[in-house]
């Protein structure tokens, strides 16, 4: 069944959504790779993420290097505002798509976050994972090693607890909230 752009509607609730893993690889694979043969968006969207999340970082981590300065942190706070304006545009999008292409269980126990918010988490363990893993290559300290190791633990296991979820909507035990971000920004 075709939803009304063209893509895809699934039966089972999640045939047509990626995987943990496409969606953790879809993070950093270049840009025109991360869409799936159907023309599911989600991937597309995952990239992203995961390059707004890069970026934020690196906006986050100066407005640390710059906090003495008042103008420039003012002017970092409005970039990271803008950026998590985007960023909440990125969520809404996968949220739109499964809204509308993910039929699930109306009387199924209702997940706790949208499945953009769950991409989302994802994203910003990725990047986690990404940055210090970089210090650990670099410094080689025991204490970056461990946060390093435990920051890719914990990237698998939210891969493992989304495809758990997927699972569980597909076979109508649990279903995905249909929200929309609250906090507005700007």
């Amino acid at each position: 069944m075709m939803g009304e752009r063209g893509w895809p509607v699934s039966e089972s609730g999640v045939d047509v959504l990626p995987g943990g893993k496409a969606i953790i690889e879809g993070f950093g694979a270049p840009w025109d790779s991360a869409q799936t043969a159907d023309g599911c968006p989600l991937l597309k969207v995952a990239r992203e993420l995961g390059g707004h999340h890069l970026r934020q970082w690196e906006a986050e981590d100066l407005s640390r290097i710059s906090r003495n300065d008042a103008a420039a942190l003012a002017g970092l706070k409005r970039v990271i505002d803008d950026m998590n304006m985007r960023r909440s545009g990125f969520i809404d999008e996968v949220d739109d798509w499964v809204a509308e292409h993910v039929r699930q269980a109306d009387d199924a126990p209702l997940h706790t976050e949208t499945l953009g918010s769950i991409v989302d988490r994802l994203a910003i363990a990725w990047v986690r994972c990404q940055k210090l893993g970089a210090k650990e290559s670099a410094f080689e300290d025991s204490v970056q090693t461990r946060r390093s190791r435990l920051a890719t633990r914990q990237l698998a296991e939210l891969g493992e607890a989304y495809d758990v979820l997927l699972g569980d909507v597909g076979s109508r035990r649990r279903r995905i909230p249909d929200w929309r971000i609250l906090k507005s920004y700007g």
